[in-house]
């Protein structure tokens, strides 16, 4: 079992000059220096999280939040939206194969 001081790039009793983020995928990120730490921190979380948001888990992510906060109104017309498109998909699938 491993714990937090195995997983650290450095021994939790040195001294550290820089400063290290563990990112999800398990890989080390040198920051730099301690001073500016936050700062860049925050750059990577945002970097990160648009990189995220551009593939498609990251879209369903976005819409299912987008639908969690609707109406019954909005639902209502989400699954009208559904119906007219499913709709149409179907009278030109008939097309094509008559």
């Amino acid at each position: 079992m491993r714990t937090e001081a195995n997983q650290l790039p450095f021994s939790p009793r040195s001294v550290c000059q820089g400063a290290y983020a563990e990112t999800s995928t398990a890989a080390d990120i040198y920051l730099g220096g301690v001073v500016h730490r936050k700062k860049k921190l925050e750059e990577l979380d945002s970097d990160i999280q648009s990189q995220f948001d551009a593939t498609s888990w990251g879209k369903k992510l976005t819409q299912k939040k987008l639908r969690a906060g609707l109406s019954d109104f909005g639902r209502f017309k989400v699954a009208i939206a559904k119906q007219k498109r499913n709709k149409t998909i179907a009278e030109k699938l008939a097309a094509k194969v008559a």
